[in-house]
């Protein structure tokens, strides 16, 4: 009995020295995992932690929103009625110019608006190049010429990217560094005349790039601030806010009062030529072109036989108005579709 009482006590004693080891790698093992997993902290947030959120949400919403209104604002450059109801484009802004003060930038329509300007004033002449298979025409052979008047520096900037100053070439030719070079000298033109505060493409940036930072910082701050504090409402605000000033940063340019006058012409302009097409004189055209309406009015003009422009020519078929806005939309399209990113953009005809 003594033998066996002793077998019974050693068993007991391995077995509790066997459940001790047990217990003590079970705990080891849930340590480890907390450590290598550790559970999501809660965000804990209080009423004034929510109150400073919303208000520094509200306070990066308001400088987008402010931005905006200095863009679109109207107020002190408000334009004669008399002025308005002649439906005349203004003398002292070509069409390139006045399409980008009325788009905040300059897109593919101001410069294919600026090539038929440029045709206008004696420049340049288009002649239809059909093609081999069906005869309709999908380029244009440009040639330069010297024209009635000196070019400005983006219009010479235009015509040296075209390669035309040593022979007629293919339309549409432009690249997309050629088509940014053209951009950024018709900005320095707008601003150089005082339309604008400061370069579009440079003010959208800005805009972009502050919204960005914005949206990046609120989202640190929320998780920062939420794993150690209650204050996470504070980085919710501002990731909030800034995603609202990202989505408005396209319209951040900043017209000045000169800027605002002109804006108001070109609208004035521009809904002549779409709701009284009748009343606008052909000439207007490039501008039509500019402001994204080229096909109603070139179909206005057809249906009252306006005369066709000289500087467009083609071997096969009559010269109309439509052909004069399928060669604007050749290059129009013809831009967008080969990587002119920078430009690409609306006011579609």
């Amino acid at each position: 009995m003594a033998i066996l009482r002793a077998r019974r006590e050693a068993h007991m004693v391995c077995f509790h020295h066997i459940r001790t080891v047990h217990d003590s790698y079970r705990d080891h093992r849930v340590d480890r995992r907390r450590l290598r997993w550790p559970r999501r902290p809660d965000i804990a947030m209080t009423p004034a932690a929510v109150g400073i959120g919303v208000v520094v949400g509200l306070v990066v919403v308001a400088v987008a929103v402010h931005r905006r209104w200095r863009r679109t604002a109207a107020g002190g450059s408000r334009v004669n009625d008399a002025v308005i109801s002649e439906l005349i484009p203004p003398a002292d802004a070509t069409p390139g110019e006045l399409g980008t003060v009325f788009f905040g930038e300059t897109k593919y329509n101001q410069v294919s608006a600026t090539v038929i300007d440029l045709a206008e004033r004696g420049h340049l002449h288009a002649h239809a190049l059909p093609s081999a298979i069906d005869g309709v025409t999908l380029s244009w052979l440009l040639e330069f010429h010297n024209g009635r008047d000196a070019l400005r520096r983006y219009e010479e900037v235009l015509v040296d990217e075209l390669g035309l100053r040593a022979e007629p070439q293919v339309f549409p030719t432009l690249t997309h560094g050629a088509t940014t070079k053209i951009a950024t000298a018709v900005h320095a033109e707008v601003v150089q005349r005082g339309w604008f505060v400061d370069d579009p493409t440079r003010a959208r940036s800005h805009s972009y790039r502050g919204a960005g930072a914005g949206v990046l910082l609120g989202l640190v701050a929320t998780f920062v601030l939420g794993a150690l504090t209650t204050w996470a409402a504070v980085g919710l605000g501002l990731m909030l806010g800034s995603l609202i000033a990202l989505t408005i940063a396209d319209r951040s340019a900043v017209l000045t009062t000169e800027g605002h006058q002109l804006a108001a012409r070109a609208h004035a302009l521009r809904h002549g030529i779409t709701q009284r097409p009748a009343h606008i004189e052909s000439y207007c055209f490039s501008y039509a072109v500019a402001l994204g309406v080229s096909t109603k009015f070139a179909t206005a003009l057809d249906a009252r036989r306006a005369e066709t422009p000289p500087w467009i020519s083609d071997d096969n078929a009559p010269v109309t108005w439509a052909s004069v806005d399928d060669f604007a939309l050749t290059a129009r399209y013809g831009w967008a579709y080969t990587g002119m990113n920078p430009l690409s953009g609306t006011g579609g005809s």
